[in-house]
Order: structure tokens, then C-alpha cells, then sequence
């Protein structure tokens, strides 16, 4: 595999993990909005919200996990294809 590739895997895999990023960011800004609204109207409770955030808060630390563990694996098979270069030391 040519390093023009490699590059672009690897851009691929940053251009994911922002994209990622910024539809979390919106789901959390949508979530707290609706979130105010439920709790304006008295549909949701305090202790209701706060089981809630625990909830997402063991989502998000499994999603990162998750996330880390796919960056990991492409990671590892960016290292195999470098490895497999003509003129590697491997």
C-alpha cells in the first residue's frame, strides 16, 4: 500500500471521528432543549433528569470506548499495510 493511500485513510478516519463530534454536539444541544421544555411543562421531574444524565453519561463512556477501540483497529491496520511496504524493516 502506497503512503498516498495510507495518508488518505488516515484523513478519512479524522474527517469520521470530527464529523462524529459535531453530531453529538447538536443531539446534546437538542436534547437539553427539550430537556428545559419538558421540565417547564412539569412532564419531567429533577430526579427523572438525573437518572437520565447517569444513563447517558454510561452511553457516552461506552461510546468512547467503542471509539477508541475502532480508532485502535484502524490504527493497527494503517501499522500491518505500513509493515507490507516494499523496503519495510519487517
Amino acid at each position: 500500500m502506497d503512503p498516498l493511500n495510507l495518508q488518505e485513510q488516515l484523513d478519512d478516519l479524522t474527517a469520521r471521528v470530527r464529523r462524529q463530534a459535531i453530531v453529538i454536539e447538536r443531539l446534546a444541544t437538542e436534547f437539553h432543549a427539550l430537556m428545559l421544555v419538558l421540565l417547564e411543562k412539569k412532564t419531567l421531574s429533577l430526579e427523572n433528569v438525573h437518572a437520565a444524565e447517569r444513563r447517558l453519561d454510561l452511553a457516552a463512556e461506552i461510546g468512547r470506548a467503542r471509539e477508541i477501540a475502532d480508532a485502535a483497529r484502524d490504527l493497527e491496520s494503517l501499522e500491518r499495510d505500513l509493515d507490507r511496504r516494499p523496503g519495510s524493516a519487517a
